[in-house]
């Protein structure tokens, strides 16, 4: 029968994301830990945990519980310290993603149904931790740069929403 077939989906699909929101609610604990340990995690596999985070945050299907999105992003904050800063930074899409989903204004995201609270603060504050990092380390000046450029940009996207005119209806 169709809607027993549909209501089974329906449970399948569930179970998916709950087992992903579990998933990653358990990366983001074990992610907030000691530098040596998230040092581990940021290169085990080639860096396979920072490919896999950028992945989920950036292409998380439109029907899925942005939680999914907001725990990747929760990890990726839990991985910065002082040691992993070169490697977060260094990785060829994480800072961008970050700029990208700070930069969403917050009106915006609540059109598209994003969690507000999470996504957009929880990327910036992993973007300011990235900035403390490099401060308190031997990080080379190319990368301290990079960082400070990529919170310029949020900071330049969050004023132009602002200052943006609505449209009339």
């Amino acid at each position: 029968s169709v809607g027993a077939s549909s209501s089974s989906s329906s449970s399948s699909n569930h179970l998916l994301l709950q087992t992903r929101m579990f998933a990653l609610g358990t990366l983001r604990n074990i992610a907030n830990t000691t530098s040596p340990q998230q040092y581990r995690l940021c290169t085990t596999q080639d860096g396979m945990l920072l490919d896999l985070l950028c992945d989920i945050t950036t292409h998380s299907s439109e029907g899925e519980d942005s939680s999914i999105r907001d725990k990747a992003f929760a990890v990726i904050f839990n991985l910065v310290s002082k040691d992993t800063a070169v490697l977060l930074i260094s990785h060829p899409r994480l800072v961008d993603t970050l700029v990208e989903a700070a930069s969403v204004h917050t009106t915006l995201q609540e059109a598209m149904n994003i969690s507000v609270e999470s996504a957009s603060a929880m990327s910036f504050r992993a973007l300011n931790a990235l900035d403390g990092a490099v401060a308190s380390s031997d990080c080379p000046e190319e990368l301290r740069f990079k960082v400070r450029q990529a919170i310029d940009r949020v900071n330049e996207a969050r004023r132009y929403e602002e200052m943006a005119v609505p449209e009339l209806y």
